[in-house]
């Protein structure tokens, strides 16, 4: 009984499922050009870019010039639908779902309104001396 307890337990613990977003895992990685002309929004603290990659794509954005986020751009709480892609809000202070009007922090991806899961994040590192920014999971 006791080695079935610790095998559980390790199972448990070495699985790479989180049940809190309803939105599978896929592999990422995307190089982001700073000097490309289309990527212009992303040289400003405030700024951001849609990005392709994901599920329904990336959103990206220069918190202080030093530092970036990227969130994946599906519903954290929905599976995946027709309406889960998330948006930009007019304001540039939020990202909503259009499923529920759901909303979160555009600077932080934390929920605003409708739920309490945050939006699923990638992992950014900026490479300052060829300023790309490099996207993963």
């Amino acid at each position: 009984m006791r080695y079935k307890f610790i095998i559980l337990l390790t199972l448990v613990a070495c699985s790479n499922y989180d049940d809190k977003y309803k939105i599978p895992n896929v592999y990422v990685y995307k190089k982001i050009y700073l000097n490309n002309p289309s990527n212009k929004n992303l040289r400003f603290s405030g700024g951001w870019i849609y990005s392709d990659g994901g599920i329904n794509g990336i959103i990206i954005y220069n918190v202080d010039d030093k530092n970036f986020n990227a969130y994946e751009r599906s519903c954290p709480h929905k599976s995946l639908q027709d309406c889960s892609r998330l948006d930009v809000g007019k304001d540039n202070i939020k990202i909503v779902c259009k499923c529920d009007n759901s909303s979160f922090l555009l600077m932080n991806g934390m929920p605003l309104k409708g739920t309490s899961i945050p939006l699923k994040k990638y992992m950014v590192k900026h490479e300052k001396s060829t300023n790309v920014l490099y996207i993963t999971n």
